[in-house]
């Protein structure tokens, strides 16, 4: 299963650490993973990874099409403390079409959620 966590650079090199300490090596984590002109190329790539490795992946991003086009699982952390995170289930199929209209959905859903849209 692939999950995205929506989060600080911070947060990313503590969970890297704490994965690495306790020797996950079946584990990828990865934090905004390309430029914008490389990024379909590097999202297209960590999918082939997930599909054919069979890894737990842990990407760090801000991008919410990112993060719905190649997670099963989205975790919202929010920026006030003492306020409890949302995971919310991403159960479209694969492989994901940016033009589906459930992907669609998902994505104001999600915007909804951060209170952007």
């Amino acid at each position: 299963m692939t999950t995205v966590i929506l989060t600080t650079r911070q947060t990313f090199q503590r969970v890297k650490s704490t994965l690495q300490f306790l020797g996950h090596d079946r584990i990828v984590v990865s934090a905004k993973p390309a430029a914008a002109q490389t990024k379909p190329t590097m999202q297209e790539e960590l999918a082939r990874i997930w599909r054919e490795e069979k890894v737990a992946m842990i990407l760090v991003t801000h991008d919410l099409e990112e993060a719905i086009y190649l997670a099963d699982r989205v975790l919202v952390l929010p920026n006030e403390k003492g306020t409890v995170p949302r995971l919310i289930e991403v159960d479209l199929r694969r492989p994901r079409d940016r033009s589906d209209p459930q992907f669609v959905e998902m994505w104001k859903r999600l915007m909804t959620e951060f209170g952007l849209h």
